[in-house]
């Protein structure tokens, strides 16, 4: 095997565990805020009886970055017109230039929004050691499962 087809290879491994790590994050960021930060709109049960099914995961600090790309800290829930910018509310991580300008006013002014903008404040410019893909599904799938115990235990 040629070193570029080992490269190849491992790209393909890490692609496929950080895809699995990026459901699970997205899965816990939206079960921990239950609705989209921005309209209040709530989630629709899912295929397991999850109320996320409309909703989406939205990173502060660009996914491309991918040292932060599985911090549930740098994530928030947007429904899907708020993300997408086709709601009325004016803001929108992704709309125009007013709507985008909008949306950081927002999270830099929002009281519930302190922490994350916060994050982002601190964080924008940082890099982190990347631990392996795998390592960090492993890691997040813990914390997913035990909070679903969680709200099991709640819920009985």
């Amino acid at each position: 095997m040629t070193k570029k087809t080992i490269k190849k290879r491992k790209n393909q491994i890490g692609n496929k565990w950080s895809k699995k790590a990026w459901e699970v994050t997205s899965i816990i960021v939206r079960l921990r805020d239950k609705k989209c930060l921005i309209c209040n709109k709530r989630g629709r049960p899912n295929s397991k009886g999850l109320l996320i099914s409309g909703l989406d995961a939205h990173h502060i600090i660009a996914a491309k970055r991918s040292a932060r790309r599985h911090d549930i800290l740098n994530c928030i829930t947007l429904c899907k017109g708020c993300h997408k910018g086709l709601n009325s509310s004016g803001k929108s991580p992704h709309g125009s230039g007013e709507t985008v300008e909008a949306f950081w006013n927002w999270m830099k002014n929002d009281p519930k929004m302190a922490i994350f903008y916060q994050y982002y404040s601190t964080y924008a410019q940082d890099e982190l050691p990347i631990k392996t893909y795998y390592d960090k599904y492993i890691h997040l799938k813990g914390l997913l499962d035990q909070y679903l115990k969680d709200i099991e235990l709640i819920n009985t």
